[in-house]
Formats: structure tokens, sequence, C-alpha cells
């Protein structure tokens, strides 16, 4: 079976989100699957790159 780094990032971000369920509901991550990842009607991956970086930057 080979790596595939989208299935990786989405289980990161679920993790993250159990995490912060509790403590912060105005970071969560939105939710997104790994198929509609790359589709161009989903702007999700952006809005996930912000809501990491506003984490990072606190």
């Amino acid at each position: 079976r080979h790596h595939n780094p989208v299935h990786s990032i989405c289980r990161k971000i679920k993790s993250i989100q159990m995490m912060d369920q509790v403590s912060n509901p105005t970071l969560q991550i939105p939710k997104f699957s790994p198929q509609n990842f790359y589709n161009s009607k989903y702007k999700k991956p952006k809005k996930v790159e912000e809501i990491v970086r506003r984490r990072t930057f606190r």
C-alpha cells in the first residue's frame, strides 16, 4: 500500500479537531474528505491553512 499524504493530513486534522472540540470552538477546522480535497469546487484546504497559521502565531 502506498502512502497517501492527503489521508495522512486528514487523520492529523481529525486528531486536532478531537483535542480542540472542547477547548476552543472558534478555531475548529472545517470537515473535508480526501475525495474532495483537490476538487476545484471546494476551497476548504485554503481555509485549513489559514486556521493552522493562526494556531502557530498565537
